[in-house]
């Protein structure tokens, strides 16, 4: 087992002393944000624990469960949480409301009670480029949010601006080959929004915290290619036939397969007044279809409302619909992502066959080999889940759907 020493933080991240776990979970993600559970004697917790650290790993978790146990005389304090990551899904990749300013300077948005604060917004509806860029863009966008409040105590509507940012600084990337991502901004959760920018290159996100200086930093990070085929680093080839899996569970599954999308609803042209002359509102009714190809597909439905103001109809292109197609062509992208056959694979590793950390790691793309089944593939590592219970450490392994490889 390779060592796992846990320290207890406070909330500025300084140490408060070494934990002595009865029983731990450390679960690592690679498109979400990972976890971690362990229980301690009721002696030995502080109340003024915030974060779980170990120099062992590289995640840096934080609390957000306690949970008291008095059974059978034993008093136990069982403590979970979330690591660093999940702290970007504090914030919102609102979407694109910018309006154009009227020649007084005046936003519309400014006559509602709360709206964003213009000089703090992206000005972009899309981001095209490399995902890793694409992934820091989004992040410096995004990790601050400032919008207008109207006094409701002051009886002139003072507007008052406020303003939070995630406390975590622009990092760095690992070098690799990402692939070219073209994503919008639609409502989604700032962190999740970014593993899904980041996961068809085989690539996702770290919180970095650094200890020398205090502060965390976004990282965009890339798994390495471990199959057997490789040319670049050495192959990592799991395999009842070697002896290095046991309990293998694989589940294939079709049930949630789509490969087309029907989006439909309506579209309003917002009218506006230019002088005297009123220009009415305009709603059209639009169904798009998108397939992935000439043959009868398997469908799911999007509805799809959307109001316009007359300058972006115009300026975007809205009334012959090219703009509006293009982003509903993303959209559908996007709901067919995870539509697909599902191939999970999980199984628990041999102890000494390959060490882990060293020798592969999360977010590799390593080689499957279960001949029981006829199955051979390279498939990602997408999780890796270690426990300890009573002095017993055991690590299970499980990849996202592999790609099938013909013999």
């Amino acid at each position: 087992m390779k060592s796992f020493n846990i320290l207890a933080l406070d909330e500025n991240f300084q140490i408060i002393g070494i934990v002595s776990y009865t029983s731990l979970q450390w679960s690592r993600k690679f498109h979400e944000s990972g976890t971690f559970s362990l229980s301690v004697p009721l002696g030995q917790y502080k109340n003024n624990w915030k974060y779980i650290y170990s120099p062992d790993r590289k995640e840096v978790g934080e609390i957000s469960q306690i949970n008291y146990v008095s059974k059978d005389g034993f008093n136990q304090m069982y403590v979970s949480g979330y690591f660093l990551e999940e702290e970007l899904n504090r914030m919102i990749v609102y979407p694109y409301t910018k309006y154009n300013q009227p020649p007084d300077g005046i936003a519309i948005l400014d006559q509602f009670p709360s709206s964003i604060y213009f000089n703090q917004e992206a000005d972009w509806i899309n981001q095209t480029g490399n995902a890793s860029n694409v992934a820091h863009k989004f992040f410096n966008s995004f990790k601050t949010i400032s919008f207008k409040n109207f006094d409701v105590n002051n009886p002139n509507g003072e507007q008052i601006i406020k303003s939070f940012t995630l406390d975590i600084l622009d990092g760095t990337s690992e070098a690799g080959t990402y692939k070219t991502t073209d994503d919008t901004r639609n409502g989604e959760y700032l962190g999740e929004k970014i593993y899904s920018i980041l996961k068809p290159s085989g690539a996702s996100y770290r919180v970095r915290f650094d200890f020398q200086n205090g502060k965390k930093y976004f990282d965009v990070i890339i798994g390495k290619d471990r199959t057997e085929d490789n040319g670049t680093n050495n192959p990592i080839i799991f395999s009842t036939k070697y002896g290095n899996i046991i309990n293998p569970n694989i589940l294939i599954s079709n049930s949630d397969y789509k490969d087309s999308v029907i989006q439909g609803g309506e579209i309003t042209k917002r009218g506006n007044k230019i002088g005297e002359i009123q220009n009415p509102d305009e709603t059209s009714t639009i169904a798009l279809a998108n397939t992935s190809s000439n043959a009868i597909g398997n469908f799911c439905y999007i509805d799809v409302r959307v109001n316009i103001d007359d300058d972006v109809w115009s300026r975007q292109g809205f009334g012959d619909f090219p703009g509006f197609k293009r982003v509903a062509t993303y959209n559908a992208i996007d709901e067919l992502k995870d539509r697909g056959q599902v191939i999970n694979v999980d199984f628990d590793s041999v102890e000494g066959s390959y060490e882990y950390m060293v020798d592969f790691d999360l977010g590799d793309l390593v080689s499957i080999e279960i001949p029981e089944i006829d199955l051979s593939a390279d498939a990602r590592l997408i999780g890796c889940y270690e426990t300890i219970q009573n002095g017993v450490w055991n690590l299970a392994l499980e990849f996202g759907t592999p790609i099938l490889r013909n013999r």
